[in-house]
């Protein structure tokens, strides 16, 4: 979190729609939003149409949103190899405030210096629009930035620009569906496509159907969170693969966070990345078939013998994808090591190896480099 930067409430304010906002008033207008969010969903695009209900929304749900972002380009930069990029153009599409473009932004700059970058931002409202102009500006000047009117992008000519494209969609994808959806993908045909969802069921069952869709029809590859493309899902209509990220947010935040009764340090989602078929360099996979790449599916707890995850494998003898419940022994782990195994996310990819199977469904591993035996 810097002081300096979306995530932090104090710095975000001087640059909302309206920036003489009181915590009180944000806190008003936010308990207002979730009722449209919750029961009055029939009104739910009513937050678009006001400059103080535009700047509440921002000022609550951007903090911690702009750092789930960032942990979602952590995914990305994983398995997409960006070294080889010179020139990169997003696409975020149903933008809001911008949460997600600027989130990338941030990472691509710091990461790569030097790298072009152009922001091509798409929504419905012109208030959205303004409100993430106005915080582009603010934060991140030398980006190049172009607003577009949902219908405005549709007729304009074609974009392709940069060396690598890649869309956004931050929660958008499932308040438009997947007719509109399927059309911007026509429209701009990226190389990389990022969903970002809710963290519940439903939305991660519909985002499984597009998934046939972009493999089987859009020659698109998924590279996050399966460890390999075009493999059935191992759960069952009763489960659902999700991420979660715990985040500490500032001092101020949480007054407001307090003054409205709605918790954001744990924050459930769903991201989905894809790649277009031999357009994107992946990362080398690696040589060591001793070692497996899984994806943490959930955290089942811990005791004084053992921390205990469910995680989602490669199956070696069939070569399709299965979930494993995984223990990790912790006698004799350092403090180093113990922090590491702490700050392990749902939703994480880790490298591991399998020393025994206990059962059918119950592996006992170690993963390299927290381990003391490899």
């Amino acid at each position: 979190m810097s002081i300096s930067s979306p995530d932090n409430l104090n710095s975000l304010k001087p640059h909302l729609l309206k920036g003489d906002l009181s915590d009180e008033e944000i806190a008003f207008f936010v308990s207002k939003l979730q009722k449209g969010f919750t029961s009055n969903r029939e009104n739910i695009g009513d937050y678009q149409k006001s400059a103080e209900l535009v700047s509440a929304y921002t000022a609550f749900y951007m903090p911690s949103n702009f750092k789930k972002s960032v942990k979602t380009f952590e995914y990305l930069e994983s398995v997409i190899n960006l070294q080889t990029k010179n020139s990169v153009e997003l696409y975020d599409i149903g933008c809001g405030p911008g949460t997600m473009s600027l989130a990338y932004a941030k990472e691509l700059q710091q990461k790569f210096p030097g790298i072009e970058l152009r922001v091509n931002l798409v929504d419905t409202s012109r208030l959205m629009l303004d409100q993430a102009e106005k915080l582009f500006s603010a934060f991140f000047p030398e980006v190049k930035v172009y607003s577009f009117l949902a219908h405005e992008f549709f007729n304009s000519s074609k974009f392709k620009r940069s060396e690598l494209s890649i869309c956004l969609f931050a929660n958008s994808q499932n308040e438009f569906g997947q007719k509109v959806f399927l059309s911007y993908l026509e429209k701009v045909s990226p190389e990389l496509i990022c969903l970002l969802s809710p963290g519940n069921k439903d939305r991660f069952w519909s985002l499984l159907d597009l998934k046939d869709i972009l493999e089987s029809k859009k020659g698109y590859s998924i590279a996050y969170p399966c460890v390999c493309s075009e493999k059935k899902c191992p759960l069952d209509r009763g489960d659902w693969c999700h991420q979660v990220l715990r985040v500490k947010n500032d001092p101020s935040f949480d007054r407001i966070s307090q003054m409205t009764k709605i918790d954001r340090r744990t924050l459930p989602y769903i991201f989905h990345l894809y790649q277009f078929r031999e357009k994107v360099g992946e990362r080398a996979p690696s040589l060591n078939l001793e070692t497996l790449t899984g994806t943490i599916l959930q955290f089942l707890g811990k005791n004084k013998a053992c921390y205990r995850w469910r995680i989602c494998l490669i199956d070696q003898d069939n070569g399709g994808l299965r979930d494993f419940n995984a223990e990790f022994l912790i006698r004799g782990m350092d403090k180093r090591a113990i922090k590491m195994l702490e700050e392990l996310n749902v939703g994480d990819r880790v490298e591991i190896k399998i020393k025994k199977f206990i059962n059918d469904s119950t592996i006992r591993i170690v993963i390299p480099g927290i381990s003391i035996q490899n």
